[in-house]
């Protein structure tokens, strides 16, 4: 019995030291490698150490599944470019040629920190783009599509923690930046984002984007905030609170977008309250 109390007294004792060492201006849920560099920029947060990770060892491409037909897979290599990671892949296949496809990752070494764009026009047999960004300098959490009318798009969060979309007009050459949502009703950050292109062909909003994701602070404090453009992603919509009556009176987060064949557009999340999952 003594050592059940003694164990207890050590894990209360533990969370009080772990909840001491969490400065009340840090969000703990925000999921946005930026966003903590700047918290630790502040001096808020101490970032954990670099620890080296053993170089993989292929063992093979075959898969071996009754669902699946094809038995081997080859692994493509996008970008092999030193010192610089790729995380948080997000990849779309073209709905007009599905030979192309576009890729956005973040990319993160020592001077980057973005969204990546590549694309292919053989199925992912090989590559081109870029690691630096697309659109320019962002804070990566990139989300892709491409329309019926071949417009790419990568959406991620702004260096200023709103939300931006980069749109290519050709085929990822090129991008431009646009800004989806700024901070305002004194957010702090919008951050698990996801974007949307309406590709039915017999939808009466064919090739409008959506967009979608959490506040963190602020009028919508964790709740999911949700935009649309009708142009091609040049000029977006004042985003809206589309969780607010769901129930949970804790975190909304991880939002998807859908659409069907009329138009109709479907938004998902997860609703975490008291750290559970509703």
């Amino acid at each position: 019995m003594k050592r059940y109390i003694i164990m207890s007294l050590l894990l209360a004792g533990c969370s009080a030291l772990l909840a001491q060492k969490i400065d009340s201006r840090v969000n703990p849920a925000v999921d946005n490698q930026a966003y903590w560099k700047k918290m630790a920029g502040a001096g808020l947060v101490k970032l954990n150490p670099v620890v080296p990770v053993e170089k993989a060892v292929f063992k093979g491409s075959a898969i071996s599944s009754p669902a699946i037909a094809v038995t081997n897979s080859v692994d493509v290599a996008i970008v092999n470019t030193a010192g610089v990671t790729q995380s948080e892949n997000s990849v779309a296949i073209s709905p007009i040629n599905k030979l192309k496809a576009l890729n956005s990752n973040n990319s993160q070494s020592v001077s980057i920190l973005g969204s990546s764009g590549f694309t292919t026009a053989n199925q992912g047999a090989s590559w081109s783009g870029s690691i630096n960004g697309t659109g320019g300098s962002n804070s990566g959490d990139p989300a892709t599509d491409i329309s019926n009318n071949n417009r790419y798009y990568v959406g991620y969060i702004t260096n200023a923690s709103g939300q931006g979309v980069a749109v290519s007009t050709n085929e990822g050459v090129t991008w431009q930046p646009f800004t989806v949502a700024p901070l305002t009703g004194g957010a702090t950050i919008l951050d698990k984002n996801h974007l949307w292109v309406d590709k039915s062909v017999s939808s009466v909003h064919v090739n409008n984007v959506y967009s979608a994701w959490t506040s963190f602070s602020g009028t919508n404090n964790n709740r999911i905030v949700f935009s649309r453009s009708v142009n091609g992603g040049v000029n977006w919509s004042t985003g809206i609170n589309i969780s607010g009556a769901v129930g949970g009176t804790s975190l909304h987060q991880g939002v998807n977008i859908n659409s069907g064949p009329n138009g109709e557009v479907y938004a998902c999340w997860a609703v975490y309250d008291n750290n559970a999952i509703l």
